[in-house]
């Protein structure tokens, strides 16, 4: 298992291990790796697939009849688990079956919203694709708006809640542990202190599930290449453009949710808005910046279509993580042109 073999999906500067499980409730079956330490959380998806998901993603959104299908299945997917997870959560106890059809119906949303990621996309000329950029911006924009309401805002926050209260375990304790751990807490079987303290460590595939030590050295090894530093990072360029100006790193902790708003209320006009993408929760403040850095994304993410109607430089798919390396108050100059963003401390 080398990292060599994996692309980087998703990142973010911490992750509840139960939202890493109900990740793996869908792309673990895709090969995908959730690999964490204390202060970085990051996913891998196997180039093989890779390979396929692309392929995928340029016959559905070349294809009127494929398309119409999946975004007539996700449209009932949005409606129908709208309407359970408010019934749901009208309850007050819950049964085994009835706490993992939960996490299943939570899980079932990156079946659709996958669809609109990079692995999906980047293969497809806009020029063919059915829905327009506009259409597409949209949809992968609402995907990811419903999925912050389920995951971080709402629906499994809420869940927890109750089941903390159910089962008298501290919700900060059951967001560490699996949903198949959940479930045992019906039969009486808790996940001891010692092993939930191990869990700032984890390497989890569908396959196996490794804590603390054990994990370690595979943890290290998929994101030691994340943790280099430099002041010269390259990407693709997704809106031409030479800005200079000071950084406003935006990375959201979906462990606190509830920050985001103020975050992004306190970013200035006219600053460099760097991220890891530019997911809804962060897009007012796209409109202020004066150009958009991410991690993330292809020539169809939210931050290269948002870039083209603002006209402001854009660099995305960056080789080094810019949120690690990249300070608010830095000063930045983005040369679009070339694909090149130099730190000038």
């Amino acid at each position: 298992m080398s990292p060599n073999d994996y692309t980087r999906m998703f990142a973010n500067k911490s992750f509840h291990y139960l939202f890493a499980d109900v990740f793996l409730m869908h792309y673990g079956s895709m090969g995908v790796l959730s690999v964490q330490d204390k202060d970085m959380w990051m996913s891998f998806l196997p180039k093989t697939t890779q390979k396929r998901t692309l392929t995928e993603g340029v016959e559905m959104y070349a294809s009127h009849e494929k398309y119409a299908a999946y975004k007539k299945e996700f449209d009932e997917y949005v409606r129908s688990s709208a309407e359970y997870f408010e019934d749901q959560l009208q309850k007050e106890i819950f049964s085994g079956e009835e706490i993992r059809e939960f996490f299943g119906m939570a899980a079932r949303h990156f079946s659709y919203y996958s669809k609109t990621e990079f692995f999906y996309t980047d293969g497809i000329d806009s020029t063919k694709m059915v829905p327009s950029v506009q259409e597409f911006d949209a949809l992968k924009l609402g995907g990811r708006a419903y999925l912050n309401k389920i995951l971080f805002a709402e629906y499994v926050p809420n869940f927890v809640d109750k089941l903390s209260e159910q089962y008298s375990v501290p919700k900060e304790e059951l967001f560490k542990y699996s949903v198949a751990e959940i479930v045992s807490l019906s039969d009486g079987k808790s996940v001891p202190e010692r092993e939930i303290e191990e869990r700032a460590v984890v390497f989890a595939s569908l396959r196996e599930t490794l804590f603390g030590k054990e994990a370690y050295e595979r943890v290290k090894d998929f994101l030691a290449p994340y943790r280099e530093r430099s002041d010269v990072i390259k990407g693709s360029v997704a809106y031409k453009g030479v800005v200079r100006g000071k950084a406003r790193v935006l990375a959201p902790d979906f462990s606190d949710f509830s920050k985001i708003a103020a975050a992004v209320e306190e970013m200035q006009q006219g600053e460099i808005l760097v991220a890891e993408t530019t997911a809804p929760e962060i897009v007012a403040a796209c409109k202020k910046a004066a150009a958009i850095i991410t991690n993330q994304g292809g020539i169809l993410s939210h931050a290269a279509i948002i870039a083209r109607e603002l006209k402001i430089p854009c660099i995305i798919g960056t080789d080094k993580n810019v949120v690690l390396n990249i300070k608010t108050g830095d000063e930045l100059l983005v040369d679009a042109d070339n694909g090149i963003i130099k730190i000038i401390r």
